[in-house]
């Protein structure tokens, strides 16, 4: 597994590049928002050569799992995000070793780990056209 992005929970994706991570921190590429129905959110991927990719959540409504984390802790880190190459047996692996699983659905696991981080398992075999490597 490689490490492909960090996973920040936001209450606006277009307020936070703005607001934040342009003016701030330079960053100055932005994905096209796109909507993720299993977990009803927009995301958008923001990052360059000189900074790491970030990716920003924002929940559709209340459904949202990431609307729990906004109502709770104001948002930020939500999770890392892992590309594999060997999905099924990199799952089984992490819950081999005591992470649990919160979902898998259409190639993209959700776990969070013994000490209570969330990782998100990325089906690297599967062209996602908006997630690139």
């Amino acid at each position: 597994m490689k490490l492909h992005h960090i996973g920040l929970a936001v209450n606006n994706i277009d307020c936070y590049y703005n607001d934040i991570l342009r003016p701030l921190f330079g960053y100055q590429e932005i994905s096209d928002i796109i909507f993720n129905a299993s977990q009803n959110v927009r995301v958008a991927f923001v990052g360059d050569e000189r900074h790491p990719k970030l990716e920003l959540v924002e929940p559709i409504d209340t459904r949202s799992p990431v609307y729990g984390i906004l109502k709770k802790n104001k948002g930020g880190l939500y999770h890392l995000g892992f590309i594999s190459q060997n999905f099924d047996s990199d799952v089984a692996l992490l819950r081999k070793s005591g992470f649990f699983l919160l979902s898998n659905r259409e190639g993209i696991a959700f776990l969070t780990s013994p000490h209570f981080e969330v990782y998100e398992v990325i089906n690297g075999s599967v062209n996602w056209g908006h997630i690139d490597e």
